[in-house]
């Protein structure tokens, strides 16, 4: 009956009849306001980084036995329940908005972050010789964490790299979808030389044939080839050469604010002395610094035993 069903306090009269009384009897009742029971549960589901869009208002269950809306106020959410790269639940409480002491609960769901989006690497090699993709690439997410990731890189066939040019390789990670793209440039390779001078004890690098010969003429000895490097890359390698200390001193660096401390102290820049492979498969070059030593202070090599032999005198 809608005369105690609304929601709101109100009274009405009830009239009946007494038997063997002639008149009519009436009786008020008084209806008390409805009050909320209980609150359609409210689950919310989210992306990983994304904060959750929870509703305005709720679905309340009244005294009444009547479900009407009602508006609902959120507590703060902190952004980090919803950050987490492997998703997960949380939970949020609110109160109505008329009824503060009434309390609402919402089940967050929050989904596993997934990759948006790559960096696409950029390789250097030298003609002839297998090209070294990096192991992994930057990965953004979808919740703003920035990762490096593991790439499967498709096989790449000797002709791809027989000459100068470019091509570029696929690979795959993990998780995302799209082929990752590695583009490969391959140049021309150059033999740096090393040689010895046994009255200073210094070692000297050189690309220049011409340059290695003249130096083996006025007697400094020449040990092998020390490396490979491109013929062009991005980090160059700069050369200088320290006049004031008896024989001569040079040194090689790919830090220009290096290169430029060293000119504004003295040392003559000679420009630059060769190419350094710029992507991470390349194999590292170890510079080791001889305190004792007032000429051929620096020594270059790439092997490791060589290295960890001369760090340990």
């Amino acid at each position: 009956n809608s005369s105690y069903s609304t929601f709101e306090a109100s009274s009405f009269k009830v009239t009946g009849k007494v038997s063997g009384w002639s008149r009519p009897v009436t009786v008020t009742v008084n209806v008390l306001a409805a009050q909320p029971k209980t609150v359609t549960p409210v689950v919310v589901t989210t992306e990983s980084g994304k904060k959750p869009s929870l509703p305005s208002s709720v679905q309340v269950l009244y005294s009444n036995k009547q479900v009407k809306s009602e508006a609902v106020t959120w507590d703060a959410v902190d952004a980090s329940k919803y950050s987490s790269r492997a998703g997960g639940q949380f939970t949020v409480s609110g109160h109505l908005v008329f009824s503060p002491d009434t309390r609402v609960t919402a089940l967050v769901v929050v989904l596993p972050a997934t990759i948006v989006s790559v960096t696409n690497p950029f390789v250097m090699a030298v003609v002839r010789v297998a090209p070294s993709s990096p192991a992994t690439v930057k990965a953004k997410w979808s919740n703003g964490d920035v990762t490096d990731e593991k790439v499967t890189w498709d096989s790449v066939q000797a002709s791809s790299y027989a000459k100068a040019g470019t091509f570029t390789v696929s690979g795959k990670v993990t998780g995302y979808q799209p082929s990752v793209k590695a583009s490969v440039r391959v140049c021309e390779k150059q033999n740096m030389y090393r040689l010895y001078n046994k009255c200073t004890g210094e070692h000297f690098y050189t690309a220049s044939i011409k340059e290695r010969d003249r130096l083996r003429n006025f007697g400094w000895k020449f040990e092998k080839v020390g490396w490979v490097a491109p013929s062009e890359s991005n980090p160059p390698v700069y050369r200088l050469y320290n006049k004031y200390v008896a024989g001569g001193d040079p040194h090689y660096t790919t830090s220009a604010s290096e290169r430029d401390a060293l000119v504004k102290l003295g040392w003559i820049y000679e420009d630059i002395g060769w190419y350094s492979a710029e992507n991470a498969g390349s194999r590292a070059l170890y510079r080791e610094y001889n305190p004792y030593a007032k000429t051929g202070t620096h020594n270059y090599t790439l092997d490791k035993h060589e290295h960890d032999t001369l760090v340990s005198l």
